[in-house]
């Protein structure tokens, strides 16, 4: 049995064609891509019965998880029985330091599981990186977003990362405790956002209406700060960067506006020592009524109380409208549907009383 593996075999049994890229088992920090690729090749090759592949995770969604990484393992070695995979768990307070020092000691790990801040903008760039050129080929690059794409390569067309999925994060708020104190006035519920002031006067109904702590503003750590510097920005149009990404732009006067509006907004906490895990779950259970680094797959989790449902229909609603593929037979239907085709059809199902339409919802027949 031939036991030598690719990247592109390895990535794709254990399921992980995501956030990863593969690190060069090189010491010190080349500044050439062509070493990283030939050291990463050698590394390949040597992949043969006996041979052991080391995964490092930061913890993103399930890859935080022994159980979780180890079934996927369970995959690869169904194939691959020979080859054994072990995984160090990293997090977002000592992770950077543990791989800098591996990289410069010689013991990096053959495989990655982060995002493009660091495999692409920082290992990829310094060269400590072997590129996923082959991964990318044309017929791959159909099903993913151009933005995402070149998320994942550097200036010199160099790819570094390959992703699962793609999502969006957004603000999230509890539709429940909105409603309840008359907030929902100040979204627009057609196109689930809202201005500036229509935020900060949510945020105003929600403290008057008895809730406290509204929201978060944290910073413990890496994990989710996205949230925290997505809504400093957004709110005034501020940067933390100029246009050529040469110097940092965060004490814009557009930045220092928004952050003394947060300060002065009664309810609005800012918090330390959370991190943007702890502040979904301080949301999920009922602590906070918004989140600001809330994506789709938080609506999967069973036990977000009464803010669930609504964020839920949100969370859905974008990726409908803007990650997920578009639906050539939906198209034509909706399409149908305003030609008046179904006129006749939609009367008739009017006209039934709610225990026959209950009736046939239930006895659908669902695709698969």
């Amino acid at each position: 049995m031939k036991n030598s593996i690719s990247r592109r075999s390895f990535l794709k049994a254990v399921g992980a064609l995501s956030a990863a890229g593969a690190l060069a088992a090189c010491g010190g920090s080349s500044s050439s891509s062509t070493a990283a690729s030939s050291t990463a090749a050698s590394a390949a090759a040597s992949t043969a019965a006996g041979a052991n592949i080391k995964l490092w995770t930061y913890p993103i969604g399930g890859w935080g998880k022994d159980e979780t990484v180890q079934e996927l393992i369970s995959s690869f070695n169904a194939k691959y029985p020979d080859i054994k995979v072990t995984v160090e768990y990293l997090d977002y307070t000592n992770g950077d330091d543990q791989v800098n020092t591996a990289i410069e000691g010689g013991s990096a790990p053959d495989l990655i599981m982060e995002g493009p801040e660091r495999l692409v903008a920082n290992w990829g760039k310094k060269g400590v990186m072997a590129p996923l050129n082959d991964l990318w080929t044309d017929d791959a690059k159909k099903d993913i977003y151009a933005s995402v794409e070149s998320a994942c390569r550097n200036d010199a067309g160099d790819y570094y990362e390959y992703p699962l999925c793609m999502t969006a994060h957004c603000m999230a708020v509890n539709m429940t405790k909105v409603k309840e104190v008359g907030a929902d006035q100040y979204i627009d519920t057609d196109k689930h956002t809202w201005s500036t002031d229509g935020f900060l006067k949510t945020v105003d109904a929600l403290y008057n209406g008895g809730y406290e702590n509204v929201a978060a503003i944290y910073c413990s750590g890496q994990g989710g700060d996205q949230g925290t510097r997505a809504i400093i920005n957004n709110m005034y149009g501020g940067t933390f960067t100029d246009a050529e990404h040469t110097k940092y732009t965060a004490d814009s006067p557009e930045n220092i506006k928004a952050i003394q509006a947060l300060y002065d907004a009664k309810g609005v906490n800012f918090d330390a020592s959370i991190n943007g895990g702890e502040e979904i779950t301080l949301f999920r259970n009922g602590t906070l009524q918004m989140a600001f680094c809330w994506n789709i797959a938080q609506q999967l989790n069973s036990d977000n109380n009464d803010a669930g449902p609504m964020v839920g229909l949100l969370a859905r609603r974008l990726t409908g409208k803007y990650i997920a593929p578009k639906s050539e037979h939906l198209e034509k239907r909706v399409e149908e549907i305003h030609e008046g085709k179904y006129d006749d059809l939609i009367e008739q199902i009017m006209q039934k009383p709610i225990t026959d339409m209950q009736e046939l919802y239930n006895n659908r027949e669902i695709e698969k």
